[in-house]
């Protein structure tokens, strides 16, 4: 690295001309008595760690082709007006610069106690932008929306005291105390602009605020307290005045504000009585609405009685443990619990309808208790949630299991689309007066009813081909493909489960059993008609394709990269369930010598010996 000196209306720069004829200013040097200083074309001027003061500067002056200027206030205290032929860079008595009129300001310079700071059309101030300036006079900052508290360091403003743990100037909010038990904002009586970036809110207990146009601010900041206590005239009505507007607020912000992740409490002094808090969550004044939770919210959540409705969305991504619901409540909204951590649901004994998708995506919830008096579950209710078993109240949970057998006293007679798609349940029992709708299990293996109805069939529908489902109802037992809906075949499939389920037809069962063929390609086939004939060694049309496509499927198990002990394991049950041909069992069984298996070898040869029994040919026998 060399340096390159050149000068310009007796200003020395001192340039890092590493890369050619053009680098970064890296110093300054201005003659005594020089008023202005020129920052010239094709340089970027990085001048801020200078400690050089050039007081007898009072003019800046940015050429067309000027790079970035990086400058302290300091360096030139009583710089009053910068000109520009750039088009980033304003004119003005300050350094600002940006693009498309949304400017950043950069250097007040040093302003002295009786000067004003004036922020009109600024919308974003840098770090240490007042560094040196003694002024406490700011206008014009209603633009300003971005800053950090390092704006006003080492600056007059800087310096004001904390007042009731904020320190303020003109509507912006810059530092808060630390120590400080609850932090109350200014803003009772004004209408504050903006508050710093990264200001400590996770260390502070609490803050109280007034105007919902504060909260507004509040939700945008990246941390908050754990507790926010909001007061004054707060509710959602006809507004006159911009100042009127100001001090209401509405639902949507309060929503914004309990979805902030460190939140717990949200209490609400509101004296015009459209809102208030019970145990820091946010209801209708009258009570009968609960509206929202606040994210960080932990522990148990008991809904006092009075409450009629949960709002949508209310508990969603919140952190709670358990949530008890009070005999008053009538009504769950759509997405109520959605995403959150709730382990535990106490319906209580007054909801009938558990909402559309309230509960989706809760993967701590693994038990559902269902109270006497629900009537439905409603579409998607607890799709991709964590549950594992379902029973009605005053019955034991079956791991894995949906019992759903109504007494004379319980009032379930629907579970809608989608109820509890995606969950780990892989058992259903299910009673006639239950009925299921399309896809309400659609992640199961098996299937009991007492009696045949369509709605069993759209229940455990899913276009999946590599997996069925086994379906028993009354002394009748079939296996189905989950993905018997498609190929334009629903209707012959339907047909076939009525004929059977209902009247008994060995012809229907034959068809049902054969359901495999539907697929479009014998790979698909294969799958289906193998998972098929494991859950039902009965089904012959699904042994007889699997035993016709044998070494295919031999040959693929023994060309897959796990285990030998996993590869044996899986051709000794293939063996043992005369899966088969005489063809396969030969190359299994050479198979099984090469590689060391002699358990396999030995149910293969068992499985020869018995084919070669029921054949009558006892002197092909083989002997182990």
């Amino acid at each position: 690295m060399r340096e390159y000196v050149y000068f310009q209306n007796d200003v020395c720069f001192i340039a890092d001309d590493e890369n050619g004829d053009y680098g970064d200013c890296i110093d300054i040097d201005v003659k005594p008595g020089v008023e202005k200083v020129i920052f010239g074309d094709y340089y970027d001027f990085f001048l801020k760690l200078s400690k050089k003061v050039f007081p007898d500067v009072k003019e800046l002056h940015i050429s067309e082709h000027a790079g970035v200027i990086s400058i302290s206030n300091e360096m030139f205290p009583n710089v009053r007006k910068v000109t520009s032929e750039k088009d980033f860079y304003r004119e003005g008595s300050m350094l600002c610069g940006g693009l498309h009129g949304d400017f950043s300001l950069y250097n007040t310079f040093c302003l002295k106690p009786d000067e004003t700071a004036d922020l009109s059309g600024i919308s974003a101030i840098l770090d240490f932008a007042f560094s040196g300036s003694e002024t406490l006079n700011v206008i014009g900052s209603d633009g300003i929306n971005t800053y950090n508290s390092a704006a006003f360091n080492n600056s007059a403003i800087g310096r004001l005291p904390f007042v009731n743990g904020v320190k303020c100037i003109n509507g912006m909010v810059f530092d808060v105390d630390t120590e400080c038990d609850n932090v109350v904002f200014p803003d009772e009586d004004e209408d504050l602009h903006a508050i710093a970036n990264h200001l400590p809110f996770e260390k502070i207990k609490q803050i109280t605020v007034h105007r919902g146009s504060t909260v507004q601010l509040l939700y945008r900041c990246n941390m908050l307290p754990k507790t926010v206590n909001i007061c004054g005239s707060l509710g959602e009505s006809i507004c006159q005045t911009k100042e009127e507007m100001a001090s209401r607020l509405t639902i949507d912000s309060i929503v914004e504000l309990c979805g902030r992740e460190k939140v717990e409490n949200i209490n609400i002094f509101d004296d015009s009585k459209t809102y208030k808090s019970i145990d820091g969550i946010v209801y209708s004044y009258d009570g009968k609405r609960l509206l929202k939770c606040p994210r960080g919210k932990i522990g148990h959540v008991a809904i006092p009685e009075g409450t009629e409705v949960i709002a949508a969305n209310a508990f969603k991504y919140c952190h709670i443990d358990s949530v008890s619901f009070p005999l008053t409540l009538n009504k769950l909204e759509n997405d109520a619990f959605v995403s959150s951590t709730v382990k535990k649901v106490d319906f209580g004994a007054g909801i009938k309808a558990v909402g559309w998708f309230s509960f989706m995506n809760c993967r701590e919830l693994k038990s559902i208790v269902i109270p006497h008096q629900l009537e439905v579950i409603e579409k998607y209710a607890f799709y991709e949630s964590g549950v594992e078993s379902v029973f009605f109240e005053g019955e034991e949970p079956i791991p894995g299991t949906a019992v759903l057998l109504p007494s004379d006293k319980d009032n379930l007679c629907c579970v809608d689309e989608g109820a509890f798609r995606r969950c780990d349940i892989e058992k259903v029992i299910v009673s006639d007066r239950v009925h299921l709708q399309q896809n309400s299990f659609g992640n199961i293996k098996e299937l009991t009813a007492d009696k045949y109805d369509d709605s069993i069939i759209n229940a455990v529908f899913k276009n999946s081909v590599e997996a069925v489902v086994k379906i028993t109802i009354g002394d009748r037992m079939a296996v189905l493909p989950y993905a018997f809906a498609i190929h334009g075949e629903e209707t012959l499939l339907y047909k076939a489960c009525r004929g059977y389920f209902a009247d008994g037809s060995a012809e229907m069962k034959s068809q049902i059993d054969s359901s495999f063929m539907l697929e479009n390609n014998d790979d698909v086939r294969k799958i289906v008609a193998e998972k098929m004939y494991m859950m039902d060694n009965s089904n012959n049309s699904a042994k007889e394709f699997l035993q016709q496509h044998s070494l295919r499927l031999v040959k693929y198990v023994c060309g897959r990269n796990s285990s030998a002990a996993k590869k044996e394991k899986v051709l000794a049950n293939y063996t043992r369930l005369d899966m088969l041909s005489d063809d396969t069992l030969l190359y299994v069984l050479e198979y099984a010598n090469d590689n060391n298996m002699p358990i396999l070898a030995a149910e293969v040869l068992e499985r020869i010996n018995k084919n070669e029994t029921k054949n009558n040919n006892p002197e092909h026998t083989f002997r182990i």
